[in-house]
C-alpha cells in the first residue's frame, strides 16, 4: 500500500461568527491523504487539526505518517481505508 499526502491551507474571508478571533491572518492548514492498494484502488482521508485545542499541527502529524501515526492521523488513515474498501465494492459512502 502506498500513502500520499498532499497540504493545503483555508483562509477565512472574514470572522466565522459574532464572538470569533479571527482575522485576515489567519490560515487553517490541513493535508489530503490518498492511498493506493496493489490493484491501483485509491481512498482518500481528510486531516484538518485544530492546534488551539492542543492538536499537534499538520506537519508535526505527517511526519509519524510511517511510524505510530498520531491519533487523529490514525483516524484518517481509517477514513480512507474505508472509503477504498467501498470503492472496491462499488458501494457509493454518499
Amino acid at each position: 500500500m502506498k500513502i500520499f499526502s498532499s497540504p493545503y491551507q483555508l483562509r477565512a474571508r472574514g470572522k466565522l461568527n459574532k464572538v470569533d478571533f479571527v482575522d485576515a491572518s489567519w490560515v487553517r492548514r490541513g493535508a489530503l491523504i490518498k492511498i493506493v492498494d496493489k490493484d491501483g484502488i485509491a481512498g482518500y482521508g481528510d486531516l484538518h487539526p485544530w492546534p488551539e485545542w492542543g492538536l499537534p499541527s499538520v506537519e508535526e502529524q505527517l511526519k509519524t505518517l510511517n511510524d505510530t501515526p498520531y491519533f487523529q492521523l490514525a483516524l484518517t488513515l481509517q477514513a480512507a481505508q474505508r472509503d477504498l474498501d467501498c470503492r472496491r465494492q462499488k458501494i457509493s459512502l454518499w
